[in-house]
């Protein structure tokens, strides 16, 4: 008998989009750091939201289900600020074209960093969960459970909430949950 059935299970890779990663620019068609509102995501994604609401007074968010995303737009302008990526079911983004950074195992894309955070000029930080956090790239990585598995998952801000973005006490994504 098996116990973990009722899991979901992740989307194989060859039905994921594959998305580009240009740091605390653009995770695939969203651009980050103002070139968008709520709409423009939606036409970008061609998906309206499958929920939507507010963290606190400084964070607006929606889920896009069909393409495995959770979207945070600054709740005075309502412009995008941070994606964050479904492991199980959200497109696989590309770093530099060499490492995959959505649903892989968790060593693997940690490990990629802690081998080449220096020649990159990087800061290797790990934040409060134990989760690698880029304040350069706007990159926080994190894991996310399949069944008996963990998959690497990542939220991708832009470089207004990059500074400490990976603090889970302080900053606009501080305490909150992201999945």
């Amino acid at each position: 008998m098996s116990h973990g059935s009722w899991w979901p299970r992740p989307k194989p890779d060859n039905d994921r989009e594959v998305w580009d990663l240009v740091p605390l620019l653009r995770v695939g068609p969203l651009l980050l750091g103002g070139g968008m509102d709520q709409g423009d995501v939606e036409k970008a994604l061609d998906e309206q939201p499958s929920s939507y609401g507010q963290y606190n007074s400084y964070v607006k968010n929606a889920r896009f289900s069909r393409n495995g995303v959770k979207t945070l737009y600054d709740a005075e302008t309502g412009r995008l600020k941070a994606v964050a990526v479904d492991a199980l079911i959200g497109p696989r983004v590309r770093f530099l074209d060499e490492v995959e950074l959505i649903g892989r195992p968790p060593s693997e894309v940690a490990g990629w960093f802690f081998d080449n955070h220096e020649g990159l000029g990087l800061e290797f930080r790990i934040n409060q969960c134990g989760d690698p956090a880029f304040d350069e790239l706007g990159l926080v990585l994190s894991t996310q459970r399949a069944g008996d598995h963990l998959l690497s998952r990542a939220i991708f801000v832009a470089r207004d909430w990059a500074e400490s973005c990976g603090d889970t006490s302080e900053g606009p994504l501080a305490g909150l949950n992201l999945l």
